[in-house]
C-alpha cells in the first residue's frame, strides 16, 4: 500500500491476494494465527522524505522499515490500516479512503499476532510497542469478538524486561486488553569458522542449550505476570552464510536434529507452539534469503530433512496429541563412551490416539546430536525389552527416521527387529510400541540401579 491520496487509495491488492489465498487453501479449516507484521512505511516519520522502493517487487529491499515514531501519533492511521486490512480478508470488504467498496473474502482468521520483531523492524521501545498493540487489538476485538491476540514477535528473546513490561496489565491502556499469547523467536547461528559438522554441531546445541535456560527465565516471568497466556515460539531455525564446507544437505539435517530436540524439551516445559523457520530461502548472489533456514531445497525445489523431520513429528505425535511426558532415564542404553552418551537424546512420551496413530502409543524420541563424536551410535532401546508390540506385525516397535540418508526423500519406516537403533549424525528417529493386549502396558519410568 502507498500513501492515500485525495484520488488514490493507495491499496493494491494483485500480489498479496494469491499468496494469502494460497495459504488459507492449504490450511483447510485448520487454526490460523494471522500477521501481516511490517505496517506500511509512509505511516512513519522520515528525517529525508518517504522511502522509495522498487518498482519491481521481485527485487529485495532491506532499508524499508526506516523511522520510529508514527506521522499521526493519534494511531488513527495505523489502526485504519489493520481494520481496513482484515476486513477485506474476514468481513468480505471495506470502504476505502476514496469512498470505493473493496469486495474481498471471508476468511476465519483465529488468532492476530501484532508486528514482528518490531524490536528491530521500525526500533519500537516497549512503550511504543504497547501502545501501538493497544490500540490495534482494541479495534480488531469490535470486529472479531471471538478472535485471539499475540503479542511481542520479539527477535531479540533475551532482553526479559521486554517481556516484565509487555505483560504487566498496568503497563496496557485499557489494562483488561487482551494478552492471549505472546512470541519470540531463536535461530542458532554458525560462521566459516566452523568447518566441520562436528564443531558447528557443538555452537547449535551449545546455543540451544543457553536459549533452554532463558526460556526457564522467561516462565518464570509469565507465571507471575500473565499466567494463563500461551507461548508462541513461531520462529526456530539456524544461521549459516555462505554454504557450509560440509554442504547444505548436512547442515540440514543438524538444524532438523536441534528443532526435533527443542521440540521435545519445550514440551516438557509446557510451551504451546513451536513453530520451524521457515517454507523457503534462497541464495541470489550476495542478497542471500536466509539459506540456510529453508525447509526447501531452492535448485530443484525438493523437500530437505528439515522439512521431512517436521513432517514425521506431525505424523507420529499428531498436530495437536494429548502427550505425557516422562523422565528420559535408562530409556536406551549406549556404551560405555561419554561421547556417544552425551550425543545421543532419548525422551519418552505417552501419545494419545491420532491419525498416525490410532490408540495410545509408548513413543521414545531419539537424536543424534553430532557435537561429541561423528560416529554413528548403536543404541538398545532398552525400555521395550521383552515386550510385545502391536505396532508392527513382528511385534517389533516401529520406527521412522530422518537424516542425510533419506532427504529429500519421505522420512523412512521400518520395524527396529532386535532392539538396537543405529544413529547417525544429525539423525532423528521416532519409535513407536502400541502394546497388544494381555501384556502389561508399558511404564516409561526410570530404573534404579
Amino acid at each position: 500500500m502507498t500513501a492515500p491520496t485525495k484520488t488514490d487509495s493507495g491499496w493494491d491488492f494483485s500480489l498479496i491476494d494469491p499468496i494469502t489465498t494460497s495459504f488459507v487453501e492449504a490450511m483447510e479449516n485448520r487454526s490460523i494465527v494471522m500477521n501481516f507484521a511490517t505496517p506500511p512505511q509512509w505511516l512513519f516519520k522520515t528525517p529525508k522524505g518517504p522511502v522509495v522502493t522498487p518498482e519491481d517487487p521481485n527485487v529485495r529491499f532491506l532499508d524499508y522499515e526506516q523511522g520510529t515514531e508514527l506521522r499521526d501519533p493519534s494511531m488513527r492511521e495505523l489502526v485504519s490500516y489493520y481494520t481496513s486490512l482484515y476486513s477485506y480478508y474476514c468481513k468480505g470488504g471495506f470502504t476505502d479512503e476514496t469512498g470505493t467498496f473493496r469486495k474481498g473474502y471471508h476468511f476465519k482468521f483465529d488468532w492476530f499476532e501484532i508486528f514482528n520483531e518490531a524490536d528491530f523492524e521500525y526500533a519500537m521501545s516497549m512503550e511504543q510497542y504497547t501502545e501501538r498493540y493497544d490500540a490495534i487489538v482494541t479495534a480488531l476485538q469490535k470486529l472479531f469478538p471471538e478472535a485471539k491476540f499475540v503479542g511481542l514477535g520479539l527477535g531479540g528473546h533475551n532482553d526479559f524486561s521486554r517481556y516484565v513490561y509487555f505483560l504487566h496489565a498496568g503497563n496496557h491502556n485499557p489494562p483488561s486488553v487482551p494478552v492471549d499469547g505472546f512470541s519470540f523467536h531463536f535461530y542458532a547461528l554458525t560462521d566459516a569458522s566452523m568447518t566441520t559438522y562436528e564443531k558447528a554441531a557443538l555452537s547449535v546445541f551449545t546455543q540451544t542449550d543457553t536459549f533452554l535456560q532463558e526460556v526457564d527465565q522467561i516462565l518464570l516471568i509469565k507465571k507471575e505476570y500473565r499466567h494463563e497466556a500461551q507461548i508462541f515460539i513461531n520462529e526456530i531455525g539456524c544461521g549459516h552464510y555462505p554454504e557450509p564446507a560440509f554442504g547444505w544437505a548436512k547442515y540440514w539435517t543438524l538444524c532438523s536434529s536441534m528443532y526435533a530436540y527443542l521440540y521435545s524439551e519445550l514440551a516438557k516445559k509446557g510451551v504451546e507452539v513451536v513453530g520451524q523457520s521457515q517454507m523457503i530461502g534462497f541464495v541470489n548472489g550476495t542478497n542471500a534469503e536466509w539459506p540456510s533456514t529453508s525447509m526447501m531445497d531452492w535448485r530443484d525445489g525438493q523437500p530437505n530433512a528439515r522439512y521431512w523431520m517436521l513432517k514425521m513429528l506431525i505424523d507420529r505425535f499428531g498436530s495437536a496429541p494429548t502427550m505425557k511426558s516422562v523422565i528420559n532415564t535408562s530409556l536406551v542404553s549406549t556404551s560405555d563412551s561419554k561421547a556417544e552418551s552425551d550425543d545421543v537424546y532419548a525422551q519418552g512420551f505417552i501419545v494419545n490416539g491420532h491419525a498416525g496413530n490410532p490408540s495410545a502409543a509408548q513413543t521414545v524420541l531419539l537424536v543424534h546430536k553430532g557435537a561429541s563424536t561423528t560416529s554413528a551410535i548403536d543404541v538398545s532401546l532398552d525400555v521395550f525389552s521383552g515386550r510385545k508390540c502391536s505396532t508392527s506385525a513382528s511385534g517389533a516397535p516401529r520406527m521412522c527416521f530422518v537424516d542425510a540418508s533419506t532427504a529429500p526423500h519421505a522420512y523412512s519406516c521400518s520395524d527396529v527387529v532386535g532392539g538396537v537403533v543405529t544413529m547417525r549424525p544429525g539423525m532423528v528417529a521416532v519409535v513407536d510400541c502400541i502394546v497388544e493386549a494381555g501384556h502389561d502396558r508399558l511404564r516409561l519410568t526410570p530404573r534404579v540401579s
